[in-house]
């Protein structure tokens, strides 16, 4: 009898949400805890991280011509394809792209001490890339790159003939030169684009190429990321008080699965110092038993 009381080591759902229940305090401690810790730690994370920069549209559509037929998608949308615009944006996102603006940022003074990217082939007249790049060109193109970013929006096969563009530079460690080298990358981003766009996007038939102008005219800098901080409190928030009541949950069940007092003969007669007088059988012992005709009931 008293193997099978201690064979009995399984404990069951309602013993686990009582167990919890009893320790309610506990947990919501817990999760009260998880919660501030993690909200102090995601708040003071970007408290002091600052982003500064702006947003940029640009309006794109194909050139008309007298030759154009009515019927055609872009006379009746006025816009390009999803597939044409996702190419141009890839090309403006391009390393290709971000030589053009600093070479831009070179010609007109607000960089110095570095090279142009793309240099003049004597013999041809044309424009073309370095054998290789300096370190400084590097790093000018990586800052230009990281900096900026293009994206436009689509209805099935037809694009929305928007180019918008969000510039984002760091100014954490010196506000003012964060808010300078934006500035300056927006300056010449505004030149850069609508070039770059009537150039390199692909000329419908019978259309005489490609209209692209800017159509922000706020175009100041300022802190773009002023939202950083709370959002982030809350995230870590909810992550550790969540964790939190996890930790707390499972270190109670664990207790509460390890406390023998009640599921050990021994220890439950030398707990309460009484002799243990019975023992009540399990259901499935006494249905086997009962199956073999009542012999061998349980005492």
């Amino acid at each position: 009898m008293k193997q099978e009381f201690q064979a009995e080591k399984e404990i069951s759902i309602i013993e686990i949400l009582k167990a919890l229940l009893a320790k309610i305090i506990y947990l919501i401690l817990a999760l009260v805890v998880g919660a501030l810790a993690g909200g102090f730690y995601g708040y003071y994370t970007k408290v002091d991280y600052k982003v500064f920069g702006t947003t940029l549209q640009f309006y794109v559509n194909p050139k008309d011509s007298d030759k154009v037929e009515t019927e055609s998608i872009y006379a009746t949308y006025g816009s390009y394809s999803s597939n044409v615009m996702k190419n141009m944006v890839n090309l403006l996102e391009s390393e290709m792209f971000s030589a053009t603006v600093l070479d831009g940022m070179i010609e007109n003074g607000t960089v110095t001490g570095v090279d142009k990217v793309y240099v003049e082939d004597t013999s041809t007249g044309e424009m073309t890339p370095p054998d290789s790049l300096t370190d400084a060109q590097k790093n000018w193109l990586s800052t230009i790159s990281n900096a900026v970013n293009f994206s436009f929006n689509s209805e099935g096969n037809i694009a929305e003939s928007f180019i918008y563009v969000t510039i984002n530079v760091d100014g954490t460690n010196n506000n003012q030169q964060g808010i300078t080298l934006a500035s300056l990358i927006s300056k010449q981003i505004q030149i850069s684009v609508p070039d770059f766009v009537k150039e390199n996007m692909p000329r419908p038939s019978d259309y005489e190429g490609t209209n692209c102008r800017l159509t922000t005219l706020n175009n100041e800098i300022g802190q773009t990321n002023q939202d950083d901080a709370g959002t982030s409190l809350l995230t870590f928030a909810i992550i550790g008080g969540v964790a939190g009541l996890i930790v707390a949950a499972v270190i109670v069940i664990a207790l509460h699965m390890s406390d023998k007092r009640l599921r050990d003969i021994d220890v439950l007669s030398k707990t309460f110092n009484v002799p243990v007088l019975g023992v009540i059988p399990t259901i499935d012992g006494y249905n086997a038993k009962s199956s073999n005709g009542g012999k061998g009931g349980n005492a």
